[in-house]
């Protein structure tokens, strides 16, 4: 499981779709940024990051979809 920032510091956070996927992105010197230069400083923290992020996103719109905000 990763850990997530605080909900104020994820309003940083800049979620673009790209033909890869999508790249994350924050503001320097935020602690949004801090959090995803942490899960960028290895492959292996990479790829939990992104299994993990999107896994969350996707959980996040079938609970919208199902009515449970």
């Amino acid at each position: 499981m990763i850990w997530y920032p605080n909900q104020q510091a994820l309003l940083d956070l800049t979620v673009t779709e790209t033909d890869d996927g999508f790249e994350f992105s924050a503001p320097k010197g935020t602690k949004c940024a801090a959090w995803l230069g942490y899960y960028n400083s290895t492959e292996e923290l990479r790829k939990k990051f992104n299994t993990e992020i999107v896994n969350a996103i996707i959980s996040h719109i079938e609970e919208l979809e199902n009515g449970n905000s």
